[in-house]
């Protein structure tokens, strides 16, 4: 009599059991979704910024890829970040689409601003740092240590590849691409934080 009456509440059980799998596997489907889509539509802010959002200007081009580059780490994540920044330099250079402020292909890592592309993805990781619990100052503070990642980063490749091809003094080249840039960078650091506390606090991400 006991195993008669133990075996449908073993089957329910089962059933039940189904069910929590098959819901925590839809939940699980439906944020690897989120984050191709995510990672998807950073890549292409990414590229539209190194394609339209530029001000021609020697012999570096202003542009707004740094500022997507921090807000992809801050929003996806460290790892995310980084694979959204990835894919945008895989795509100029393997995939010679020009979509860098100077055109696109293999030819590129010769240019002395494919030290900036590399620092975006320093920046995104920087910038995943953050969490929801992080004050804005904080989190202002980061996002700078992230935009000053990409001039370091970008004036030292500079320095290399300029020393091998055309001897320039190294202070023309800090003040050409590092000090120039340094006000709009900060500026962009400081656009960030206002525009992600301002995503966060719709509850979108």
């Amino acid at each position: 009599m006991e195993d008669s009456n133990n075996e449908p509440s073993i089957f329910e059980n089962l059933s039940e059991n189904k069910e929590v799998l098959s819901d925590v596997q839809k939940q699980n489907k439906m944020s690897r979704t989120k984050s191709l889509i995510l990672i998807s539509l950073f890549v292409s802010l990414l590229c539209i910024s190194g394609l339209f959002l530029k001000v021609p200007m020697p012999p570096v081009p202003f542009s707004m890829t740094s500022f997507f580059a921090i807000t992809a780490g801050a929003i996806l994540g460290k790892k995310k970040g980084v694979i959204a920044c990835f894919a945008y330099m895989f795509m100029g250079t393997v995939c010679y689409l020009p979509v860098f402020t100077k055109g696109g292909g293999l030819w590129y890592v010769l240019e002395p601003t494919f030290g900036y592309i590399l620092g975006y993805i320093i920046a995104a990781f920087i910038a995943g740092f953050i969490d929801k619990k992080t004050k804005t100052v904080k989190i202002g503070l980061i996002f700078t240590l992230a935009a000053f990642s990409v001039l370091v980063i970008g004036s030292i490749y500079a320095g290399i590849v300029l020393s091998i091809t055309s001897p320039i003094p190294v202070w023309d080249i800090f003040f050409s691409y590092f000090v120039l840039f340094l006000p709009s960078d900060i500026l962009k650091a400081v656009l960030a934080t206002v525009v992600y506390k301002s995503l966060k606090n719709t509850g979108l991400f």
